[in-house]
């Protein structure tokens, strides 16, 4: 696997962290942020490693241009399916912002 595949599986595994404190800090703060990154980071770890393989494995196979239309869509779904699955992970605390009575 060449240099630029592996760089960009490592941003693409950097900017889904990002987007996870964001989201997460946004929703209920860094004191959860911390907290929630503390008890759930063997799923983390393993979410944004698979995200990041596969955008360093789309980018490697982009860059053989062998890669067919079908196949593109492929990998972006599962990309894209695993971003919507953090996303969709941490919705519930969209709630924590809703002020009580």
């Amino acid at each position: 696997m060449s240099g630029n595949a592996v760089r960009a599986g490592v941003i693409g595994a950097l900017a889904l962290s990002a987007f996870y404190a964001l989201v997460v800090g946004f929703a209920g703060g860094l004191a959860h942020l911390g907290g929630q990154t503390a008890e759930d980071w063997p799923w983390l770890v393993l979410i944004v490693g698979g995200f990041g393989a596969q955008i360093g494995l789309f980018a490697g196979l982009r860059r053989r241009k062998r890669l067919h239309t079908d196949v593109r869509a492929a990998t972006g779904g599962g990309a894209g399916a695993s971003a919507a699955g953090m996303v969709v992970c941490c919705a519930h605390h969209i709630a924590d912002l809703v002020p009580c009575r």
